[in-house]
């Protein structure tokens, strides 16, 4: 910690990761506040510093009003049909649930799947060595202190 936070211990709060909380069963209560106001803001800062820009919109052309606005009438509103999943044993509307009680509906096939990532160039050689790999060919370290092996 730097030495001028450690003057002011009042103005510090520490927040542990997923790892630790599991580890010491450390848990937090959720916060019931709106925070869609605090990741609007984050997304619009994401939108007008990396992707609406001249460069970007070369690649794939934005909407000049930028977010799609949806009317009041229409949130919380779909059409007949138009949220039923379908997966390898059956529909659901939630993918969450779906997956678990249905199976996913196939496996990935060579052309099924289209990936693009968006990362700063200074992460460059780990996106293209290591991420897509992974991705492509899944991870095959180590998960929960075992040797995941992969499967033939």
């Amino acid at each position: 910690m730097p030495d001028d936070l450690k003057q002011q211990l009042d103005n510090v709060y520490p927040i542990l990761n997923y790892d630790l909380k599991k580890e010491y069963d450390i848990y937090e209560e959720l916060k019931k506040t709106n925070r869609y106001p605090e990741y609007l803001g984050m997304q619009e800062w994401f939108y007008n510093h990396y992707l609406n820009t001249p460069a970007f919109n070369r690649i794939i052309k934005l909407a000049p009003e930028g977010f799609y606005q949806v009317p009041n009438e229409k949130v919380y509103l779909v059409g007949k049909g138009n949220n039923i999943l379908q997966f390898k044993n059956g529909t659901h509307i939630n993918p969450g649930l779906g997956i678990l009680t249905h199976k996913p509906l196939q496996a990935y096939t060579e052309g099924h799947l289209k990936l693009f990532f968006i990362y700063n160039k200074a992460d460059a050689d780990f996106v293209k060595g290591h991420m897509y790999k992974f991705m492509m060919e899944g991870w095959h370290g180590i998960v929960n202190k075992k040797q995941k092996m992969q499967n033939h």
